[in-house]
């Protein structure tokens, strides 16, 4: 999974490792490890000041919107092709999608740093695991990422890709399709 579809995929692999065979998460590291960073480290908690926004009900929806989807635009690097940014844009832009997206955000991380620790209380990962992880990633730092391993109670595999942003799966495909056969077929 990737960024919430990633947090969704660690607490499956946590709570029933008996249905997980292999677990690949794409830029968000285990929660644990993302709380601690938020909590502790300076870098994180800039990266991660985009959420006070998204958590402002109304005033979120207003400032992303304005201007033509600007400043959601500008969420996606160079790197991810235009016609996959006008696909979001056109997807965000219809009638409370926008919304929904954002409500996420509001839905686990509105409590402040209780929320933080309430995602964190996970427990380990007991399957084996890979992250791949872009070190320009701007909303999620290398803290957090370098101290996911200390969760994962299997084989650990941080796979950071050099020169990508958050959107691994549009910047860099053939790195993301290779990872992903990979823990398939092994």
């Amino acid at each position: 999974g990737h960024d919430w579809g990633a947090v969704v995929a660690w607490f499956f692999a946590a709570r029933h490792a008996d249905m997980t065979r292999t677990l690949t998460a794409l830029s968000v590291g285990h929660p644990a490890a993302l709380a601690a960073a938020s909590r502790d480290d300076a870098d994180q908690q800039e990266r991660s000041r985009y959420i006070q926004l998204f958590l402002l009900e109304g005033k979120a929806e207003r400032v992303l919107a304005e201007d033509d989807y600007r400043r959601l635009r500008a969420m996606f690097s160079d790197s991810v092709p235009k016609s996959v940014v006008d696909g979001f844009v056109r997807s965000l832009s219809r009638p409370g999608r926008l919304t929904a997206a954002l409500n996420y955000y509001r839905a686990n991380l509105s409590a402040g740093p209780a929320a933080w620790e309430r995602l964190a209380n996970i427990g380990p990962i007991k399957v084996r695991t890979a992250l791949l992880w872009g070190d320009q990633d701007p909303a999620l730092g290398r803290r957090g990422t370098e101290a996911t391993g200390g969760f994962v109670e299997s084989q650990f595999e941080l796979l950071v890709l050099e020169g990508a942003g958050h959107w691994l799966q549009f910047e860099r495909p053939a790195d993301v399709s290779r990872s992903l056969t990979a823990a398939a077929t092994h």
